[in-house]
Parts: C-alpha cells; structure tokens; sequence
C-alpha cells in the first residue's frame, strides 16, 4: 500500500465530480467512505462503502508521492497511482444519517444487487490547478478552482446493470457511467486567475476555427 497516497486520498473531507451538485466520493481511513449521487436536490442514493488499497504491479509504481514538488510548464504533477477495490452497501451514508441505526433506506429504490459488488479500480492523483469536467467552456461563470484531482479509470457510480431504472428520471439525465474525474482542496482567490490546467477549451476552439479556415480558403 502506498500510504502516502492513500493518506492524501483520506485527507480530503471529500472528492467532487461538480461541487455545485452533490455527487462525491468520500474515503475514511478506516477502510469506510461514501458515495453520493443528489440532483436538483432530488435524492438518488447515498451509500457507505468499503475500500482498500491493493499493492501497485511494478510498471505502475509512483512517480511522485512528495506535494511539495514544484509543478512545472504549467501542467499537472502526478502524485501517482492507486489500485483500488471499492465496494458499496445500501446502508444510507453516515454523514446523513449522523451514524444513528436503522435508519430507512431509499438507497435500493434506485440500486440493484449489483451495484453492490465489488469492483476494482486504477486511480491516479494529481496536483495543480483545476476545475470540474463540466465547466471546462464555462470556466467565466465560476470562480473557483481545486488543487488536487482523482481520475478513476472508470466511473465509481453504479454501472447500467447496477441501476433499477437507468432509462428512467431522475436516472436518465445523468451519466453516471462518464462520472471519473473528482476534485478536491478548495484553493484561495490568489490562484483562479489565467487558465485552469484541465481546460483546453480555447485550443479546442482554435483548432475549430483554424479548420473552418483552411477550408474556406480551399
């Protein structure tokens, strides 16, 4: 285990995919955590979990693992990575719930049996400045930024074959499936001037606007 990561990976109250929306992704390190899925403060689910750490294969040892390393050009410093094993249950999470038992769950009006299976997992964290997937194009209307980001190799939420009614409202209108990148460590004003890091929107729109020229002049 690379307790290093795995205390970085703990120390944040939690990870978010968009901190305007409650779906995040919390580890205890106890080997606990939660994940939560709330949209237009309609509630999906919010489920404990368990996890664990499994030793890295040699080719994907860490790079870094010291936060005090300068990052360089402008662009992300990996941290590195983690090999996960992440497992649901359908008890209501217990920052909800404040740990009281038998508390009702409507976890299982939406999860099926197999959302609850484990499943394994690459995650790979990294430094820098940052915003949420969804608001790269739009960075304008916020002004915020996070310092750490967590890239699952596939999404944490439930797959299809995990959901009750995954053609169904409110179900539908996400895709939780697209739901990998989570962020964390709120940073100061001081650091939300120029570009964020993960926001390549401009240079994608350069491209756009360079093609559209090159075919007008055709």
């Amino acid at each position: 285990m690379n307790e290093a990561l795995c205390s970085i990976l703990c120390d944040q109250d939690h990870w978010s995919f968009d901190p305007y929306v409650c779906k995040a992704i919390k580890f205890n390190k106890d080997g606990t955590g939660e994940l939560w899925c709330v949209k237009d403060l309609t509630y999906i689910f919010a489920v404990n979990l368990e996890w664990k750490s499994i030793p890295l294969h040699k080719s994907d040892e860490v790079i870094e693992t010291a936060e005090t390393k300068t990052t360089a050009n402008g662009k992300p410093q990996h941290l590195g990575k983690l090999n996960l094993e992440i497992t649901l249950n359908t008890s209501v999470a217990n920052s909800l719930t404040g740990g009281l038992p038998n508390w009702p769950s409507p976890n299982e009006h939406y999860l099926s049996e197999a959302a609850f299976r484990t499943r394994s997992f690459t995650a790979t964290i990294e430094k820098g400045n940052f915003i949420p997937d969804r608001w790269i194009g739009h960075e304008g209307k916020f002004k915020q930024r996070w310092g750490l980001r967590l890239l699952f190799d596939k999404s944490p939420y439930p797959t299809r074959e995990g959901l009750k009614s995954p053609d169904e409202v409110p179900i539908s209108v996400d895709d939780l499936d697209e739901m990998a990148t989570f962020l964390a460590r709120l940073l100061p004003d001081s650091e939300t001037r120029g570009k964020a890091m993960n926001d390549d929107s401009f240079e994608a729109d350069m491209r756009i606007y360079s093609s559209s020229i090159l075919i007008y002049m055709k």
